[in-house]
């Protein structure tokens, strides 16, 4: 519980005034949570409006993040993962960004993720024009703790897909990338917070989260065989990573036939030779 106090506390320390926030409960079942989220809910409700809502069964986390989308009443949305938190100047910049230009539908930023080993701020990819196409080739935007969006512009990508099991997150920012502009601060702005994974139940998510990808644009893939090949790439790193070496293997290859002229080949070749013993490396 103090996790999501700590993630609610960042949300109304905020610098921009007008805030609504929505809380989704997607676990019903446990009917003590039901209640101290409850109690949590009408103590910040004095400092923010508070819509705190419960699902009737667990129905997953992009249904919950569209039963924010849908409850919300603003022209912006933000999202927040109940284990992250924003900087105080979060909304109002990213606010300030979006109000400027109708065209632009999602603005990031920088962030700063927290493991035990530290605080690493990270500048993703910044680029001029072409975002769908960058964003074919790797989630520059990253988790959607970061950035911020127009809800209209949300709403016509067609909301968060629950068929995805993992890259929830990307599939949302291409479908964006094909229909708005996006924008970059260069500030970090909110903090991921990292903790230990738990490999037996993700790593058959994350496989299936990049089988539905390239299925799901496999016709943007066979125009961008670049992409195509970065993708690749960055499934054998997660396969490889994760212990399926094989797979990873076999995924590499892929990436090199779909486009052979990458550096980014080289670099994957150097981190399967350095991690052939262990099944999991960093």
């Amino acid at each position: 519980m103090e996790i999501v106090r700590r993630a609610i506390e960042s949300v109304a320390v905020q610098t921009y005034p007008n805030i609504e926030l929505i809380l989704v409960n997607d676990y019903p079942e446990d009917s003590l949570l039901v209640s101290d989220l409850g109690k949590l809910a009408k103590k910040y409700n004095e400092r923010l409006h508070v819509n705190y809502i419960v699902h009737e069964h667990n129905k997953g986390a992009c249904a919950a993040r569209n039963t924010g989308i849908t409850n919300s009443t603003g022209e912006y949305i933000a999202f927040l993962d109940d284990d992250d938190e924003w900087y105080p100047t979060k909304i109002e910049k990213m606010v300030e960004v979006l109000s400027k230009n109708d065209k632009t539908g999602l603005v990031y930023s920088s962030y700063v993720i927290r493991s035990k080993s530290g605080d690493t701020e990270i500048r993703p990819p910044v680029f001029q024009d072409d975002w769908f196409i960058q964003l074919l080739g790797q989630n520059f935007i990253g988790s959607t703790s970061f950035p911020a969006l127009k809800r209209e512009c949300i709403i016509s990508a067609g909301m968060f897909d629950v068929k995805m099991k993992s890259m929830q997150d990307w599939d949302m920012w291409l479908r964006v990338a094909k229909i708005a502009d996006i924008a970059f601060i260069d500030e970090p702005l909110t903090l991921y917070n990292v903790e230990e994974e738990s490999i037996s139940t993700n790593v058959s998510n994350k496989i299936s989260g990049h089988k539905r990808m390239l299925d799901k644009y496999s016709d943007d893939y066979e125009s961008h065989k670049k992409q195509r090949s970065i993708r690749y790439d960055v499934m054998a790193h997660d396969l490889y990573k994760y212990g399926e070496k094989e797979m990873g293997k076999e995924c590499l290859k892929k990436g090199i036939i779909a486009y052979p002229f990458l550096l980014r080949h080289l670099k994957e070749l150097k981190y399967m030779f350095l991690n052939r013993q262990g099944k999991h490396s960093k």
